[in-house]
């Protein structure tokens, strides 16, 4: 697994983006994670066990890291 910081982390940290994302400091920034698929639930279509996948965090029901 990994995690980038991306230009919207960065200028949240900056505080660029109170507006639209006010935070309080200290605050853990990360908008996106990647990692290889090890299960799919069922019905689940476009992604299978094994493959390489990027998710942005709001998109992300739940992980794992080990």
């Amino acid at each position: 697994m990994a995690v980038g910081v991306n230009s919207v982390d960065h200028s949240v940290r900056r505080g660029w983006l109170h507006r639209s994302f006010p935070v309080t400091f200290p605050v853990t920034l990360g908008s996106e994670a990647v990692g290889i698929v090890d299960w799919v639930g069922e019905g689940v279509p476009g992604i299978s066990v094994g493959v390489g996948e990027r998710a942005p965090a709001w998109r992300v029901g739940f992980m794992e890291a080990s």
